[in-house]
C-alpha cells in the first residue's frame, strides 16, 4: 500500500514537472486566446496512381460492398477477481466489437478481447436480430 502511494505521488510530480517544462519552453501555448485550430497544409499532392485517380472505389462504395459482411458482436463476460479484502469474487461485464465473415460456414473473426472470458456471445449484421454464437477457437 505504501509503495503505491509513493509511486502515485512520484508520478504526479513527474507529470507536473513535464507540464511546467513544456509550458516554459512554449511548446504548450497557454496565452493563446484564439480557439480556432491552426491550418495545416497538405503533406503531399494526390498521386496519379491512387484509386480515386484511377477510377477506384470511394469509401461509400466500399462500405456498400463489404458492409453486409461486418458483424456486431456482444459478449457477456465473467471474470474472477480479488476484492480489496482479499476474497475472490466474480466481475460481470459486457464486451462489444466487430468482426467479419470468413467463410460460407458462418465463421467470424474478431479480436480476442471481445470473447475472452465470454459466457454468452451474440452476433448481428446491420439492424438484423441478434443470434447466439459459439466460440470455435481463439488466439490469445
Amino acid at each position: 500500500m505504501g509503495s503505491n502511494l509513493v509511486s502515485g505521488f512520484l508520478g504526479g510530480v513527474v507529470a507536473v514537472v513535464i507540464g511546467a517544462v513544456l509550458i516554459g519552453t512554449n511548446v504548450i501555448d497557454v496565452d493563446n486566446q484564439d480557439p480556432a485550430p491552426a491550418h495545416q497544409p497538405a503533406l503531399a499532392a494526390p498521386r496519379p496512381d491512387s484509386p480515386r485517380a484511377s477510377g477506384g472505389l470511394t469509401v461509400h462504395q466500399i462500405y456498400s460492398k463489404v458492409g453486409p459482411g461486418v458483424a456486431y458482436i456482444q459478449s457477456d463476460i465473467v471474470e474472477q477477481a480479488t476484492n480489496p479484502f482479499g476474497f475472490p469474487e466474480q466481475q460481470r461485464g459486457t464486451a462489444t466489437g466487430s468482426g467479419f465473415v470468413l467463410n460460407a460456414q458462418g465463421y467470424i473473426a474478431t479480436n480476442a478481447h471481445v470473447v475472452n472470458g465470454a459466457k454468452n456471445v451474440t452476433v448481428r449484421f446491420g439492424q438484423a436480430q441478434s443470434v447466439p454464437a459459439k466460440i470455435i477457437g481463439k488466439d490469445l
